[in-house]
């Protein structure tokens, strides 16, 4: 997603004198900056800026900083964005919807000759990787209650699957459920140690405040 690769890039210029403690800080000046400009692929470097160089007094100075700090508190406040800033959630929620459009296979015939052998061959069945094979499947023609009744077959003989996991909650997710995909995102996030499903929970959360 391009509002990550942005994110990434400004990190050593901005947090080798500073720490991020409190992301709702600069995340009110960041929204408030989006707010006025417009077009936040664009311009949310240079609000980013704003909000730090507002707040440089306050700023604990460091000499020091490692990547995996940097990004940690980068991505609260990318979290806390979304959370409060209503430019910032629509812009990465469509960006995130683009992505997935873009993935998307195209040959959709070649998926289903495949899901075809995986009907004809019963003895597949007995592999724990059969009904999580399908359900992606599924997920990639678009029959995500179909798919999300494959993983859920795959996630009873997988429980702990990270992707299993993280697949159930993009398929709710995907049809609406999105208070049932929050805690599925969570627990992937805590799983894996990977704090950027936690964008994912945090747009869903917000979907769900808004049904």
């Amino acid at each position: 997603m391009r509002v990550i690769i942005l994110l990434l890039l400004l990190l050593p210029s901005v947090f080798c004198y500073s720490q991020l403690d409190n992301p709702s800080v600069y995340s009110k000046d960041v929204c408030h900056c989006l707010d006025s400009v417009g077009d936040v692929e664009k311009n949310f470097p240079d609000c980013l800026q704003f909000a730090i160089d507002r707040h440089r007094k306050e700023l604990q100075d460091s000499t020091e900083y490692t990547d995996s700090l940097t990004q940690a508190l980068m991505l609260n406040l990318e979290v806390n964005l979304i959370t409060n800033c209503p430019t910032f959630f629509k812009f990465t929620d469509s960006a995130i919807q683009a992505a997935f459009q873009k993935s998307a296979v195209s040959n959709k015939d070649s998926l289903r000759h495949l899901l075809s052998i995986t009907d004809t061959i019963p003895v597949l069945r007995r592999d724990s990787g059969y009904y999580g094979i399908r359900a992606t499947i599924y997920y990639n023609l678009g029959q995500y209650q179909t798919a999300l009744n494959e993983i859920d077959q795959y996630l009873i003989k997988v429980p702990n699957s990270a992707m299993g996991l993280f697949l159930k909650g993009k398929l709710l997710d995907l049809m609406g459920n999105y208070s049932d995909a929050v805690p599925l995102y969570d627990r992937v996030a805590e799983m894996t140690n990977n704090k950027a499903v936690l964008i994912y929970s945090a747009i869903a959360r917000q979907k769900a405040k808004a049904k």
